[in-house]
């Protein structure tokens, strides 16, 4: 799925193909390295929207460098540029600890961005320092013109490092379309407004460390956001993506029509519902993902019958064939644009084009011949519309990647734009463990010790990933790689022979992909205490509860879910297990235990369903009491009572 990698690797390429320069984001690459370190004593940014649209972007930084890590993070100074993005002027000095002044500039290089994506224009402007040390402090002044698509843009107020004096101003625009926002909560922020333009200054701001499961990227990072032209609305953005989309050419190809391979794929296809899946299927197994962007390439598809042609594209280019080729067989559908990522959402409240990263397909599922409801047609489906990616290499029409899910989706039409939540499938998203065990102190085992089976499915994403480790490794290899996942779960266990399966066909069509990993087991020691109680190795789904006691920052979750069934035959003289039964349900998840007799077997059943991946403030209560009941339960041995307790 997509993600924006690290600003210092400053490459601005989204997996999976919508590509946003970086210039849009400006301010963003502060330094060498990651954010944090060194103290930034001074940064003033000044943005000024010419009469053309253009930006012209003024920034004077000082850093001081308190580390040895801070030297070797800032001695090279990076500048990003591509054909819209112009260096005008930059003039850089080191002042050293004892007060000197020095132009301290080693060289000047050029080098092109790194990324998935073939991009002619990206490159970057190193500038290198000369003998940094700690104490010293590096002053960069620069001047960037920036010719941005789309009149809106962001800068990053705080990145994670100390600044003593922040400030950043944005002028010149026109009073009566300009708008503005500022993200993220940052104490001591000061916002000024005024016609066009605006001014965020900050005295003092202490350094930012993520915790864990925070969200990632910029979404976690405070920024002002900004807008000069427009109405400022959704359907604006839409109408410009769409127009972006649909702005080439879509003459034959050499090979024939799309709606000639349309027809001829589905000749024989009774239903929409299969025309859906077997056009879904044929663009993402059999058009490559690849992406290739020059200048507006960021934005614009290539035209379908090009892409069909040439059997390769990015998900902008995948989108648009799969939408021709639907509509060839009478399936209206639309681009979707998502802000993809687990640790990353869209927020609604500021419209922009730069709020996406990634493109899927939308289909009205009334066309699909859907019942009442419209939910029996297999797959993501919210609002009436089914979400099918097309980048995915499995799954069809039926699975939605976890990434794309509970997301906000711009569907685009040329009657007006709708935003959308896809839904979150967690059931989709499982780790199922079945432990078949016999714990019989005879023959070859030791008292405690217990023999059988285990059995892990995994579908969705996690079978997907490990599909594709699998199936590129040696069978020894991947044999390795299984029974180390299996391992991980049963740490105390003797794994025999383990084998693995695709079981994806085995599901209907659309499916989520699935594997299975099997294995013969001994488990020593897992009856205790003298024959009165029985430990189960834990699988948790939730994280530790320490990490969200006093917690105020959101918290990411992958929406899943985790299911582990015990199937426990205890030797005949064996008092009965007892178990506490245990259940929470809220609108952050589920967890439930329960202990069952069937046909002389004991079985434990635990189940953990998170069903949104974004936990904000409000709601982390709710999922603290979820992982307190998860883990404590899962702590309990499981006693075995002759007697009812007194």
């Amino acid at each position: 799925m997509s993600r924006w990698s690290s600003a210092a690797a400053a490459s601005v390429t989204l997996q999976r193909g919508f590509t946003l320069p970086l210039g849009l984001v400006l301010g963003l690459v502060l330094s060498a390295g990651s954010a944090g370190g060194a103290t930034v004593e001074q940064r003033h940014i000044h943005i000024e929207i010419q009469g053309d649209g253009s930006l012209l972007e003024t920034t004077r930084l000082r850093v001081r460098l308190d580390t040895d890590a801070d030297v070797a993070r800032w001695t090279t100074y990076r500048t990003y540029l591509d054909d819209n993005r112009e260096l005008e002027g930059l003039e850089a000095a080191i002042l050293r600890a004892d007060g000197r002044r020095e132009a301290g500039v080693a060289g000047r290089d050029m080098v092109e961005a790194s990324g998935s994506a073939f991009h002619a224009s990206r490159r970057f402007h190193l500038l290198t320092f000369a003998d940094l040390g700690v104490g010293d402090r590096i002053v960069v002044e620069q001047a960037i013109r920036h010719r941005p698509y789309y009149p809106a843009s962001r800068v990053l107020l705080h990145g994670g490092e100390e600044v003593v004096d922040l400030k950043v101003t944005v002028s010149g625009a026109d009073p009566t379309t300009w708008r503005h926002a500022v993200s993220g909560e940052v104490p001591g922020l000061e916002v000024e407004g005024g016609p066009g333009g605006v001014t965020v200054s900050a005295t003092g701001l202490p350094p930012r460390t993520a915790p864990p499961l925070a969200p990632g990227g910029f979404d976690a990072r405070p920024a002002l956001r900004f807008g000069w032209g427009g109405d400022g609305s959704w359907d604006h953005v839409g109408a410009w993506l769409l127009g972006e989309a649909t702005g080439a050419p879509k003459g034959p190809s050499t090979g024939g029509t799309v709606a000639d391979l349309a027809a001829e794929l589905t000749s024989d296809l009774g239903t929409p519902r299969e025309r859906l899946e077997t056009l879904t299927r044929f663009v993402q197994q059999d058009i490559r993902y690849l992406a290739v962007e020059v200048g507006e390439g960021g934005y614009r598809p290539s035209p379908p019958p090009e892409v069909l042609e040439r059997r390769w594209g990015d998900c902008k280019d995948k989108t648009m064939l799969l939408v021709d080729l639907l509509a060839a067989v009478g399936i209206e559908a639309r681009p979707a644009y998502v802000r993809s990522g687990r640790g990353r959402r869209l927020d609604p409240a500021f419209p922009s084009h730069d709020a996406f990263d990634h493109v899927v397909v939308a289909v009205p599922v009334a066309q699909l011949g859907a019942g009442e409801g419209g939910l029996d047609v297999g797959g993501a489906v919210a609002d009436g519309w089914l979400f099918v990616d097309p980048t995915q290499g499995r799954g069809g029409a039926g699975w939605l990647h976890p990434n794309v899910q509970d997301q906000l989706a711009l569907v685009a039409g040329a009657a007006g734009s709708i935003l959308i939540r896809t839904p979150s499938r967690p059931h989709q998203e499982r780790r199922s463990l079945v432990v078949d065990l016999n714990l019989d102190p005879g023959g070859v085992l030791a008292a405690g010790d217990a023999r059988g089976t285990a059995r892990l499915e995994l579908t969705g994403e996690l079978a997907d990933r490990l599909l594709a480790e699998l199936g590129e490794a040696e069978p020894s290899s991947a044999r390795e790689s299984a029974r180390s996942l299996l391992a991980g779960l049963l740490p105390a266990a003797t794994l025999g022979a383990v084998d693995w399966f695709d079981r994806s066909e085995d599901r209907p069509a659309g499916g989520a992909p699935a594997v299975e990993i099997e294995a013969d087991v001994v488990i020593p020691g897992l009856m205790t205490g003298g024959s009165s109680s029985i430990r189960l190795p834990a699988m948790h789904g939730t994280p530790d509860p320490e990490i969200l006691r006093g917690r105020g920052d959101p918290a990411v979750l992958p929406t899943r879910r985790v299911d582990a069934r015990w199937r426990l035959r205890l030797p005949p003289d064996s008092c009965p297990p007892v178990a506490r039964g245990a259940e929470v349900d809220n609108a952050v998840g589920a967890f439930r235990q329960s202990l069952a007799e069937e046909d002389g077997v004991w079985v434990v059943l635990r189940t953990t369903e998170l069903r949104t991946r974004w936990v904000d403030r409000g709601d982390l209560p709710k999922l603290e009491a979820l992982a307190l009941a998860e883990h404590r339960t899962q702590r309990r041995r499981l006693r075995l009572r002759c007697s009812a307790p007194e």
